[in-house]
């Protein structure tokens, strides 16, 4: 998707000094206050932090040249700025041992003290703006008090906080598409039925990124009619592989040879459960679909024979240009949506066919001599 230009010379003040002081402000409070905020538990050993992590390094690095070419004074620094990925956890380690990692109440305890500490220090230092994207939903109402008290704009990015600017996907709407996708599978591979399907949740999050399962679900139910609500299950995945792949084991190690699609929170609870599936020697009856679109569940969906059969982007390429130019009216004064969707899509097998036969054209044109008529 392409990046709209942003015309700074209409949103920064012309005033030289006072440019640097506003585009300094800016700096701080997105390099600092946004990604230090950064306690995204949404993954790990792989975890969800795992999946952004990966999407935003890629993102920015792709589009700080687009976001800063307007700028001459402060390239360099905003650009610099705007590589700073902080994070305020430590992401777990995925190892062989399990046991050895953080039991989940005192781990939900650390992200929570921590997000709360960050939002105290960003406050005491009267930052302009605040970006919040931590996944603990029951600290949000806390961690919004203390910005709301200061008196400082908040937007909370995929998860919603009390008087935040929201900014990030619909939840129900990108589990609907992947409910979709499911059951396409179902219709073109199993004759339209299915034994049972499983949502890979994420309690964690709160029930705003819960409802992706809830999308998906009511996008079977629209085209497959004939499967019993009882058929329907949720089991809790934390957003993680590990945990995930704990979590399907049992279910598909009772349900052999049965149908069954897998709609999961996150691409890193769908590879949790793509692994459970292929322990059990279930695989060739199970389909998944997960979130995010990681590198690792892309180079999964490509194989011919993967259960993992696609995932929904979530346009993380845009996130990075859109919150500057959100972040930016806010910090103007202008009004703004409660809600700012970005926009997504499905991604499959066949569309990443499409996109790698269309860059290898491109590519192919790109290196063809060039004949001289003279």
């Amino acid at each position: 998707m392409p990046v709209t230009p942003i015309n700074w010379n209409i949103v920064l003040p012309t005033n030289p000094g006072k440019a640097l002081t506003f585009v300094g402000a800016c700096v701080v409070v997105l390099a600092g206050a946004g990604w230090a905020l950064f306690s995204f538990g949404y993954t790990r050993g792989k975890d969800i932090g795992q999946d952004e992590v990966a999407a935003y390094k890629a993102a920015t690095g792709a589009n700080l040249p687009d976001i800063t070419s307007g700028l001459t004074n402060i390239t360099k620094e905003l650009r610099d700025g705007l590589k700073i990925f902080e994070r305020n956890k430590t992401l777990e380690i995925e190892n062989s041992s399990y046991q050895k990692q953080l039991s989940e109440t005192a781990k939900a305890r650390a992200d929570a003290d921590v997000a709360i500490k960050n939002a105290e220090e960003f406050a005491r230092q009267r930052v302009d703006l605040a970006l919040e994207f931590q996944v603990e939903e029951h600290v949000a109402p806390h961690v919004a008090h203390i910005f709301k008290k200061a008196e400082i704009p908040l937007i909370a990015i995929d998860v919603p906080h009390p008087n935040a600017t929201y900014f990030g996907v619909d939840n129900f709407e990108v589990g609907h598409e992947a409910g979709v996708l499911l059951a396409k599978y179902a219709m073109s591979e199993w004759g339209g039925s299915a034994d049972w399907v499983l949502g890979i949740g994420f309690s964690e999050a709160g029930s705003f990124v819960q409802s992706r399962i809830a999308g998906a679900f009511e996008g079977i139910r629209e085209r497959l009619g004939g499967i019993s609500a009882d058929r329907f299950v949720r089991l809790d995945g934390r957003g993680m592989r590990r945990p995930s792949f704990v979590a399907a084991s049992e279910f598909m190690g009772q349900h052999r040879g049965e149908r069954i699609l897998v709609a999961a929170a996150t691409d890193s609870s769908a590879l949790g459960v793509l692994d459970a599936a292929r322990e059990a020697g279930s695989e060739q009856h199970v389909a998944i679909v997960g979130q995010d679109c990681i590198p690792e569940a892309l180079s999964e969906i490509q194989k011919s024979n993967s259960a993992l059969i696609g995932s929904i982007s979530h346009g993380a390429e845009t996130y990075g240009p859109r919150l500057i130019q959100l972040g930016i009216a806010l910090l103007r004064g202008h009004a703004v949506p409660p809600y700012n969707y970005v926009r997504h899509h499905a991604v499959t097998r066949e569309t990443l066919a499409e996109e790698g036969a269309k860059n290898a054209k491109a590519a192919s044109r790109k290196t063809e001599p060039v004949v001289s008529n003279e």
